[in-house]
């Protein structure tokens, strides 16, 4: 086997569209974001830039509740990191643009979309070239 084929780094630097399924129906919602894969150089960059920032709240025993918050904040930036585009999204009637600030927004208040992007991120296969 040529192992070319299983080059997930080069797949995960230029990304993979995530079609959003409704968990009502299981059918696409329209919705498709562009992301990275976990072995992108800018993704594990961020994951480790969170690793760190999470040993240092430890070393300046941050109390628990305000470590929580920050290590929330880390992976929702993770995730803005992780995502490059969008398609098909609106938001009561409009269009939605496409900026860090709406990731995160929707990022947070629709955990359906997080959830199966999360998992994008994650799933190898994706990022395979076929």
């Amino acid at each position: 086997m040529d192992l070319s084929k299983l080059d997930v780094v080069a797949g995960a630097n230029a990304g993979a569209w995530v079609d959003i399924i409704s968990p009502r129906t299981n059918q696409p919602t329209g919705i498709r974001i562009k992301v990275l894969g976990a072995d992108a150089e800018k993704v594990k960059a961020a994951v480790e830039a969170a690793h760190r920032a999470r040993l240092e709240d430890l070393r300046a025993k941050v109390p628990d509740d305000e470590a929580k918050r920050r290590q929330e904040a880390r992976d929702a930036d993770l995730m803005v990191a992780a995502t490059l585009a969008w398609e098909g999204i609106e938001l009561d009637g409009a269009p939605l643009a496409f900026t860090p600030d709406n990731v995160r927004m929707v990022y947070a208040r629709f955990p359906v979309v997080r959830e199966q992007v999360a998992a994008a991120i994650g799933d190898r296969g994706l990022f395979l070239t076929p």
